[in-house]
């Protein structure tokens, strides 16, 4: 009974572990998704902005508000992928598995 009870405990603690890593490794695609759709809304804002810019519809009131939803969409899904960002390395931190990267920069002409 005793070690009956034992290959229940490890069995547990190996579905357990096996959960964990199917349940990061789900987060860090949805995280790793949500950015590239922000970074590309954001870019397609931009040039969106830039060619009605281009073709002289640069005043907000002119285009219906349309500049300024360009404008705070752009603004508003950047914030988000920062946000993204952030919460990986949080995430790394509390799970132990944050290393730092320390990169030398020239600052010489």
């Amino acid at each position: 009974r005793l070690e009956q009870d034992k290959q229940i405990a490890e069995q547990a603690a190996t579905d357990a572990a096996r959960h964990e890593f199917v349940l990061r490794r789900a987060n860090a695609t949805i995280n790793h998704t949500a950015k590239r759709v922000m970074s590309n809304t954001s870019l397609a804002c931009e040039i969106v902005l830039r060619k009605l810019t281009e073709q002289g519809f640069s005043d907000p009131e002119a285009c219906d508000g349309v500049t300024e939803l360009l404008r705070r969409t752009a603004a508003q899904n950047i914030s988000g992928f920062h946000l993204c960002r952030h919460n990986i390395v949080q995430t790394s931190i509390v799970a132990g598995e944050y290393k730092s990267v320390s990169e030398n920069i020239s600052i010489a002409k």
